[in-house]
Parts: structure tokens; C-alpha cells; sequence
């Protein structure tokens, strides 16, 4: 399966990087300084292709560090909606706006990780989301 790709090499391969007027044909400013620097390789309006058989998409790896992550984050919303008794005095206390604070930082990690989880990672952050959602609910209630 191969698909089109946009690329074109710097125009200049003795000099690796260009500013971003000299790529786009404006001159350098009027002390010849060169200010922003530009990548070896520019896109352009050029195709080609890229084969996907020999470069798969990059799938998502396992890091136990994640798992441990969304459980603390998780144990600690649980401690916040009065759920787990506090470590040092064994009260059960209810703390809204610290629960609803870790809840929303869970949601902003679903969306900015979506389609870079594991089948697992995916599984626990949604299922501790589910979970959360009606706790922090009933104790609002």
C-alpha cells in the first residue's frame, strides 16, 4: 500500500539550513544576518510516495509508568470524593473542586493520547473515567 507524500530537499545541500526568507527567495535582512533557520528538508507541492509495507504506522507501546499513573490519579479522585479514607486520619472527607480537578485532567489525557494508547492503557483510562463520573456526580448531588 504506498500513499503520496509532499517533500522536496533544501535547495542548497552545502549550506543545511536556510532562513525562511532565502527558502521563500527574500533576501537575508540588511546586516546578511540570518535569523530563523529552517529544517534540511521543506515541503513542497512535489509528490511522491511512501510505501507503507515498509514503513507501518507507529503503533502504541506498553509503558507500566501510564498504568501507574491513571491508578494514582484515580485513587487519589477517589480520596477527593470520599471514597478511600485519608491515609493519615482515616476520615472520609468530600473535596469537589480537587476531585473535579484530577476528573478533568483524566479527560484532557484521553483526548490528547486518543489513538496513541494500548488496547490495555485505552481500557483502565476509560474504565477509571466511567467509575469516577457517577462518584463525583452522587457526591455533587
Amino acid at each position: 500500500m504506498t500513499c503520496a507524500v509532499a517533500f522536496s530537499l533544501n535547495p542548497d545541500p552545502g549550506n543545511p539550513l536556510l532562513s525562511q526568507d532565502e527558502l521563500h527567495g527574500r533576501p537575508s535582512n540588511s546586516m546578511g544576518v540570518r535569523n530563523k533557520r529552517a529544517p534540511l528538508f521543506q515541503p513542497s507541492l512535489a509528490l511522491g510516495t511512501f510505501d507503507l509495507a515498509l514503513h507501518p504506522p507507529r503503533m502504541a507501546t506498553a509503558d507500566p509508568r501510564f498504568n501507574e499513573f491513571i491508578l494514582f490519579q484515580a485513587q487519589n479522585a477517589g480520596l477527593f470524593l470520599g471514597q478511600i479514607p485519608h491515609p493519615a486520619n482515616g476520615e472520609r472527607t468530600v473535596n469537589l473542586r480537587a476531585a473535579k480537578s484530577v476528573i478533568d485532567s483524566l479527560e484532557m489525557l484521553a483526548a490528547k493520547t486518543d489513538g496513541n494508547l494500548t488496547e490495555t492503557e485505552q481500557k483502565l483510562l476509560t474504565t477509571a473515567l466511567a467509575n469516577l463520573g457517577p462518584l463525583y456526580d452522587k457526591a455533587a448531588g
